[in-house]
């Protein structure tokens, strides 16, 4: 009896296992892409190759192509977009190694990289110019392999160096990061590099990991004189006393920072008018003042200074473009009743004392 059920059992799961396997084919199952075609054979010829390392599509507009980095033949070569035929290629000036290539609208960029060097063509292979040269410093490059390009700047794995160079499209330099090591942050030979938005994501080929960085803004306030306590004259026949505020900006992200407005809340009310701040490169600094934009008045009081506050600036971090803090305006009686310098002893640095020079 125990035979005859487990026969019927293996019979009934065969069963259903062929029932599922005519539904939902083993291809379905895999979720496997179709495959569509090839082309290339081992060669130098035009559509052959000797270890294709890089490759870009411009799928639209200017230059409309498939690029690849034929990197031990020494060029580039283009393809149709559509049919995959041979349009052309070039070698010149002197690739050597290329790896890693990027589009952008009519342009192609490569990172030639025995040279150290960076290339920029036209979508038609015309050289039009390249930068960097062996070395560790700003701009130069050690085994570049991977490249990328977003709205003007060009990003690069810069290989044995073991850091990211960003530069725009004609190869000013504007920032790098990166160092060898294991941590957030550090690289050990990185080799690719790509970019969406805001966001820049790196192969960390040596570490086994993908790391992923921010390419906007990010605008950071500070106040370089901050008070908690401000000191009127009770006797003072001055002028009335107003209170100066101000703060520094400075862009500690590795994208530009366009125009943009910096405002002061005193108590969460807008004091006009705005400043306008800007543009600001990657850790640039712009210092912006309120003078006498506030009447003092008994009691405690709040202020916040605001970068970007008009959302001008696409930013990797909006939570840190504010800064503020709470002070108290109290009435003091000079020793000797008189305003000795007339201006209503409004005083910025209540150790001071009230009277002299120091209001």
């Amino acid at each position: 009896k125990h035979l005859f059920f487990c026969s019927i059992l293996l019979a009934t799961v065969l069963f259903f296992a062929v029932l599922v396997l005519a539904i939902f084919p083993q291809s379905a199952l895999a979720e496997s892409p179709p495959f569509i075609l090839e082309w290339g054979t081992p060669g130098s010829g035009d559509g052959q190759f000797n270890s294709p390392t890089g490759i870009a599509v411009d799928s639209g507009g200017v230059g409309v192509g498939v690029y690849v980095a034929d990197t031990n033949n020494n060029r580039i070569q283009k393809f149709n977009f559509f049919t995959n035929e041979f349009i052309t290629s070039w070698a010149s000036p002197s690739l050597n190694q290329p790896a890693g290539i990027a589009v952008a609208p009519g342009n192609v960029f490569v990172a030639d990289t025995g040279n150290n060097r960076i290339q920029r063509f036209y979508s038609t292979g015309a050289f039009v110019t390249f930068w960097g040269t062996p070395g560790s410093g700003d701009g130069q490059f050690n085994n570049p392999t991977g490249i990328a390009v977003n709205s003007g700047n060009v990003f690069v794995a810069d290989t044995n160096n073991n850091r990211i160079q960003k530069s725009n499209s004609i190869g000013t330099f504007i920032i790098q990061w990166g160092s060898s090591g294991s941590a957030p942050g550090q690289f050990l030979n990185p080799s690719g590099i790509a970019v969406y938005s805001c966001n820049v994501y790196v192969a960390d080929t040596g570490n086994n990991r993908i790391q992923k960085f921010s390419s906007c803004a990010d605008l950071v306030v500070t106040i370089p004189f901050p008070f908690s306590e401000v000191v009127i004259d009770g006797f003072g026949s001055g002028p009335p006393p107003w209170v100066t505020f101000s703060g520094t900006v400075k862009n500690i992200g590795s994208g530009d920072a366009g125009f943009s407005m910096t405002r002061l809340k005193i108590d969460g009310i807008t004091i006009s008018p705005d400043k306008s701040t800007g543009p600001l490169g990657p850790l640039d600094i712009e210092f912006e003042t309120w003078p006498a934009a506030w009447i003092a008045t008994v009691g405690t009081h709040t202020y916040e200074i605001c970068a970007n506050a008009t959302s001008a600036v696409v930013e990797s971090n909006d939570l840190n473009n504010c800064a503020g803090g709470t002070f108290t305006v109290v009435i003091a009686q000079c020793s000797d009743g008189i305003d000795n310098d007339g201006d209503g002893c409004v005083d910025f640095r209540p150790d001071l004392g009230c009277g002299g020079s120091g209001d």
